[in-house]
């Protein structure tokens, strides 16, 4: 059965109403638009016992276009989010929690991403100006997060049914926050850890360039579809959202290549991981990927986030972000990448403060 989408803009249907049909598909998902109300209607048309709908799509401003009826609402997309998070927490209520995707233009996306209080507030996030090109993967990631939120709801707090994974495997520092408060969790609180602390950042879970890199490829390998899926496949996440964020744990990757090959994958350059690889697979067609110009090591376990190639972090440039945690990693970029000032013009962020100076050294020799 479709899972079920509202989505409320203040633009009219004629404006935007082809996003909420490019986002449907049959079978699969339903996009509903619906002009926004004024912010006590629109709250009880949300919060109704015969709400008909699993998740729900909002334009950032719901205030700047008048209504039919001439009125303008009085609340942005963010003041209807936190009310609706906190009102899951009203146990008369009854109110079932569902993912809120925000979709809005790319301007006012970067608003809402330089307000740091809202972030917490929304699963996912994407640009209209993106749906014409990305429409099928943004749908499919809104599919993923309804199911996501069934599947964390139907797990009760239990993180190795959440997850599909024995977290007494994993570094349990991950998960407490959860494991010692004595208040109910809502669902989205679940799901906001999963996506933002799991898996965005580099973490025990790592996105397929990374798992390539790590395993001294590229993904443009011929035979890397092969390889990923028929020898590390055990290792690909199948937790919440794991349809439509594409993950593999780590701990299951070092585990398949030292139980195949014999020795700890770390322990290897490039060369010498694809070679072991090739001798007890048998797959032909892999090559070790070569350093990107003005780098030498072939010790790989990130990539240059600007590339999306193999890269030594020794070699790399560590990009400004919220700091890591325990479990998690820095983003890197190459020296050619920065000395091309790609971190700016391509990914939009900064170096790390504490990589400056070393950068501003390097960089004299290549004025």
């Amino acid at each position: 059965m479709a899972v079920k989408y509202l989505y409320l803009d203040d633009d009219s249907q004629q404006k935007v109403g082809q996003i909420a049909r490019s986002l449907t598909i049959a079978g699969k998902i339903e996009v509903e638009y619906r002009p926004v109300s004024l912010f006590t209607s629109q709250v009880e048309q949300l919060l109704a016992p015969e709400k008909a709908f699993d998740g729900l799509l909002l334009d950032l401003r719901l205030d700047q276009e008048p209504r039919e009826n001439g009125q303008k609402a009085e609340y942005t997309a963010t003041t209807l989010a936190q009310f609706l998070r906190t009102k899951v927490y009203d146990q008369e209520a009854g109110i079932k929690d569902f993912p809120i995707v925000l979709c809005s233009q790319q301007s006012k996306i970067k608003m809402y991403e330089a307000d740091l209080s809202s972030h917490d507030l929304f699963d996912y996030k994407f640009p209209k100006e993106d749906v014409e090109e990305r429409a099928e993967e943004i749908s499919g990631k809104m599919v993923a997060l309804v199911e996501g939120y069934r599947s964390i709801a139907d797990a009760q707090g239990d993180w190795s049914a959440i997850l599909a994974y024995d977290m007494a495997q994993l570094d349990l520092r991950m998960f407490s926050r959860f494991t010692t408060r004595t208040t109910p969790i809502a669902t989205h609180e679940y799901a906001r850890h999963i996506l933002k602390e799991l898996l965005s950042p580099t973490s025990e879970l790592i996105r397929e360039p990374i798992l390539a890199a790590r395993l001294g490829l590229t993904t443009d390998e011929g035979s890397w579809p092969r390889l990923r899926d028929e020898v590390f496949g055990a290792a690909r996440y199948q937790g919440a959202f794991g349809q439509s964020w594409a993950r593999w744990w780590q701990p299951e990757v070092n585990r398949i290549f030292e139980s195949m090959c014999g020795t700890p994958l770390p322990s290897l350059d490039a060369a010498e991981r694809v070679a072991a690889i090739v001798e007890h697979t048998g797959i032909s067609g892999l090559v070790a990927a070569e350093p990107i110009a003005l780098n030498h090591s072939t010790w790989y376990w990130t990539i240059c986030e600007a590339y999306q190639v193999p890269l030594d972090p020794a070699e790399g440039f560590r990009l400004a972000g919220s700091e890591p945690t325990i479990w998690q990693e820095y983003d890197y970029i190459s020296l050619k990448a920065l000395l091309e000032q790609l971190h700016t013009t391509e990914l939009h962020r900064q170096l790390h403060p504490d990589e400056v100076l070393r950068f501003e050294s390097i960089r004299e020799n290549y004025a």
